[in-house]
């Protein structure tokens, strides 16, 4: 599975890229550069400047469609919902999950997530409690 961090990345550089429209290779370099400090710290890129610099071009999507993966971030980020909500009430959310899979497209995505038992919510707060509920799940399992 990516992680959630590397659909931010992409996210955040597709957003500079189509934001600054007259940006250079060399641009484009120095900013995945920034992007890869601030979003993978644990990666010693030490001698490795170009590579560094080169990592968005395996992203075909970007590419092919642009602000795409943004989608893949919110479909993490409402499953994550769920599964907490599942931890709290297996039963509950097997029978509303279970529901909102037979609303099919017939619904708008956070419809459906709500049926789910999940929502989608974007503000600092809300992701912050994902966050730690994320880091609480790492925890349990060691």
């Amino acid at each position: 599975m990516v992680s959630l961090r590397k659909y931010i990345m992409i996210d955040s550089f597709e957003q500079w890229l189509y934001t600054n429209p007259e940006h250079t290779a060399l641009g484009r370099s120095k900013y995945v550069r920034l992007l890869e400090d601030r979003f993978n710290v644990s990666i010693d890129w030490t001698g490795l400047d170009e590579e560094k610099s080169l990592g968005w071009y395996k992203e075909q999507l970007m590419i092919i469609q642009p602000l795409y993966v943004i989608s893949y971030a919110i479909a993490q980020l409402g499953a994550l919902e769920v599964y907490k909500n599942y931890k709290q009430n297996r039963e509950k959310i097997i029978i509303t999950f279970k529901d909102s899979l037979s609303l099919g497209f017939s619904r708008s995505i956070s419809e459906i997530y709500e049926v789910a038992g999940g929502k989608l919510d974007f503000l600092k707060d809300y992701i912050r409690s994902m966050v730690d509920f994320i880091l609480e799940e790492i925890e349990s399992l060691e």
